[in-house]
């Protein structure tokens, strides 16, 4: 894995990661005005366990059921997560945080033996558990905030809410001694891919993402895009990003950046 230390090998000088340093943080401050909204502060966060982790999936995992309690004031949400690790594992366990369109393990997007048996754990937890995905505002993590329905041009849509739990989640792994804290990684599929990316690029304590078909506005190129376009999406889904964002329909030329 690259890191932040190895990067004057790569790039030349010392001076280049001072720079890219700094191209970062502009970067990250258009994609949160001009496209997901900002994130959120860190906010009080408690996470309970359920008192007797069971042995599941032939013996292979542990699994367990968290309870995320997230404080902001006098406003509290709380969503729920499951933990699951091999039961045998000696050295230090990589995970992924991953945010699925369900609570059930297994899923069809998580087989949890045919990652068990690769020694890897996963944190996973359901994207409608967090923010529902619907334009609809209030109700879910959002709550915490004060945001409502009448959002204001460059408040987080719901794929920032669901990134802020993947970095909540990140948090808590890096708490439990059998992880390992240089090789935790996020996952998602879709527009949870596209969650997945952010909640990796705004956090760079995680090693890397796994993103499955982010498309439009995740990983795809906007300009000179021959699918799914700008208006598409945000007529379609404009909760999952800021209003500013749909300023952009039909004028995928004028981003500044892609």
């Amino acid at each position: 894995m690259l890191k932040v230390n190895d990067l004057p090998k790569v790039l030349g000088d010392a001076s280049s990661i001072l720079d890219w340093q700094s191209r970062r943080g502009e970067i990250k401050e258009m994609l949160q005005k001009e496209e997901y909204g900002y994130f959120p502060p860190i906010v009080d966060c408690k996470v309970s366990s359920n008192p007797i982790a069971k042995k599941e999936f032939a013996g292979k995992g542990i699994v367990e059921e968290l309870t995320f309690e997230l404080k902001n004031g006098e406003r509290e949400f709380s969503f729920p997560a499951k933990l699951i690790y091999p039961n045998d594992k000696k050295e230090k366990i990589p995970f992924f945080v991953f945010i699925n369109f369900s609570a059930d393990v297994p899923h069809k997007y998580y087989y949890p033996e045919l990652v068990l048996d690769r020694g890897v754990g996963v944190l996973t937890f359901c994207h409608n558990d967090v923010s529902i995905d619907k334009n609809t505002f209030g109700d879910g993590l959002e709550s915490l905030f004060g945001i409502g329905d009448e959002r204001e041009a460059t408040a987080p849509g719901k794929i920032v809410l669901w990134a802020y739990a993947m970095q909540r989640g990140l948090d808590y792994l890096l708490t439990r001694p059998e992880a390992d804290s240089e090789r935790i990684f996020t996952a998602g599929h879709s527009r949870l891919g596209k969650t997945a990316l952010l909640a990796a690029a705004f956090d760079e304590r995680f090693a890397g993402a796994h993103s499955n078909c982010s498309g439009n506005s995740g990983a795809a190129i906007s300009r000179d895009n021959h699918g799914e376009t700008i208006r598409d999406i945000t007529k379609r889904f404009p909760y999952w990003f800021c209003p500013n964002y749909a300023k952009y329909a039909d004028r995928e030329e004028e981003l500044p950046f892609d």
